[in-house]
């Protein structure tokens, strides 16, 4: 297992979302939505209105979130750790996970 494997395990286990992988489910038939569902029990995270190309980057943009996630802040603190602050780089990276956690790093 990778680190980053590791840091995405270890994320998703938190109290954080719902644990991952979360993946996308076309829409059943009646259903104008995408339904993104994840964790253990396969639970509805989002509906997304299908549709549109727009539409379905935005189910899978979704589906990638906790991956996404973690892989931002293991950058992030890398990049800190190893070269200081990079300017606009890691205040970028530092914006989206307050934005996505709701808090600073």
């Amino acid at each position: 297992m990778t680190e980053l494997e590791k840091l995405c395990e270890a994320f998703l286990e938190s109290d954080g979302p719902t644990g991952g992988p979360w993946h996308i489910e076309a829409p059943s038939k009646g259903s104008p939505c995408h339904t993104v569902k994840g964790g253990e029990t396969n639970a509805e995270i989002a509906y997304v209105h299908a549709g549109e190309a727009s539409q379905e980057a935005n189910a899978r943009l979704i589906a990638a979130a906790p991956e996404l996630l973690v892989a931002c802040k293991a950058m992030y603190d890398l990049l800190t750790r190893d070269f200081g602050q990079l300017g606009p780089t890691t205040d970028a990276a530092f914006a989206a996970i307050a934005k996505a956690t709701g808090e600073g790093v």
